[in-house]
């Protein structure tokens, strides 16, 4: 890092401030109140191909590189970003430079400055980052346009290209087969004002729109529903651009295109169902289910198998199966576990017994299954748990009485004998 942080003496972390100052990932310059660079961070120094071992002090933009306007003419020194920060105080903001080198390879960048000051003195911070691969696409999109238009009107995507200022509407063969419509078959005005848009969708795609025309938000991309043909609704992926903006900077054209995702919502839908099945079945279920993990901790638990344990979700979360089985059934419990985890077994079922919260014994059929990723790597069990407390009980009570029944025969039939 080639920063001279003479003014940061006696600080205890100055090491660190560096480290912080070299992990951000935009270009870092300081400058001092004279105008001198004291400073700047590694990406700096990948930006502006500098040498590392060159002192800062010796840096300066029209040594190093010569600065460019968009027009490609020179940028005066006082009409750089840094130089009017220093002189004005004033913050400047996205502001984009040109750089043009010795060897005449030019570099774009988009450069943020302020004033920073600190005791009786003033630096001037500048971040930026290297745009030139994104301002060359800006510059060549225009040479550009009518290839691409071309290309696109083989392929999926329906293209669409709107002159705000006179309203005319381009829409592609491809767009309009998309929806079901014979090419021409729309006015302008429907596609303009939104008409064939689901009326849900409506005030979120205005809002977005608005946003980005504004230059609130960078981009437009968005999802939304169009009527077709025959009255159904399709869902499409809409992403536009401003293709041209007016002499006094507002935007005059938008072109871009939709994609028909209506597989991938239904798919989304059928997903949605299905786990909200999962979820009321899970939840909602009279029987107690838990989602554990390989370790055996407790993912998940139902409010059944909470009344069967008779803790808190947050007391039965805290703990383990293992915490919770009775010692005497825990080794035969985790071998048909290991089983299930080897791929011996998809699923396996046993009799157990478990602690409840005030240590007695519950009864349960226990049902494991195991769900894998996608690349078969162990990512819970689903646990079923039954309790057969009642009728362990009442097994144990209608054997206890077979026994004293049978005892009470024997002892009649030894009367009866010794009558005899």
């Amino acid at each position: 890092m080639h920063f001279n942080l003479s003014f940061l003496k006696g600080r205890q972390d100055t090491e660190f401030l560096k480290k912080i100052i070299d992990a951000i990932e935009e270009a870092v310059t300081i400058q001092d109140s004279k105008g001198e660079t004291i400073g700047f961070n590694n990406k700096a120094l990948e930006i502006l191909e500098l040498d590392e071992e060159q002192p800062p002090e010796t840096f300066t933009w029209n040594t190093n590189w010569s600065p460019l306007q968009e027009s490609g003419e020179p940028i005066p020194y006082d009409e750089l970003a840094t130089t009017i920060t220093q002189n004005t105080g004033v913050s400047q903001k996205d502001v984009l430079m040109g750089l043009r080198s010795a060897r005449g390879h030019r570099k774009w960048l988009r450069v943020n400055t302020t004033k920073l000051e600190h005791k009786d003195d003033f630096y001037v911070l500048a971040s930026f980052i290297d745009v030139t691969d994104r301002y060359n696409i800006f510059r060549e999109t225009k040479i550009k346009e009518d290839r691409w238009k071309l290309a696109l009107e083989g392929s999926e995507l329906g293209v669409w290209d709107v002159d705000l200022q006179t309203e005319e509407v381009y829409l592609s063969d491809q767009w309009y087969e998309m929806l079901g419509y014979k090419k021409g078959a729309l006015a302008p005005k429907e596609v303009l004002y939104f008409e064939l848009m689901h009326p849900e969708d409506q005030p979120r795609v205005k809002e977005e729109l608005e946003d980005y025309l504004s230059g609130t938000t960078e981009q437009y991309q968005t999802e939304f529903r169009l009527r077709c043909g025959d009255g159904t609704w399709k869902w499409v992926h809409s992403s536009g651009k401003i293709m041209s903006r007016t002499a006094d900077g507002k935007p005059k054209r938008v072109a871009g295109t939709n994609k028909d995702i209506s597989a991938r919502k239904a798919a989304e839908e059928e997903v949605f169902l299905s786990r909200s099945i999962f979820y009321n079945a899970y939840h909602y279920s009279a029987i107690g289910m838990a989602l554990v993990s390989p370790e055996g901790n407790w993912i998940d638990v139902n409010p059944a198998l909470l009344r069967v344990l008779g803790y808190t979700k947050e007391e039965l979360i805290k703990r383990t199966f293992q915490d919770i089985t009775h010692p005497d059934d825990l080794d035969a419990d985790l071998e048909f576990l290991q089983k299930t985890l080897n791929g011996e077994l998809e699923t396996y079922s046993m009799e157990k017994r478990y602690l409840n919260s005030k240590g007695e014994i519950v009864w349960a059929l226990l049902t494991v299954s195991l769900v894998r990723t996608g690349g078969g790597k162990p990512q819970f069990f689903i646990s079923q748990i039954i309790d057969i407390t009642p009728t362990k009980l009442l097994i144990a009570d209608l054997n206890a009485k077979n026994d004293l029944l049978t005892t009470l025969s024997k002892e009649l039939e030894t009367k009866l004998n010794d009558k005899g």
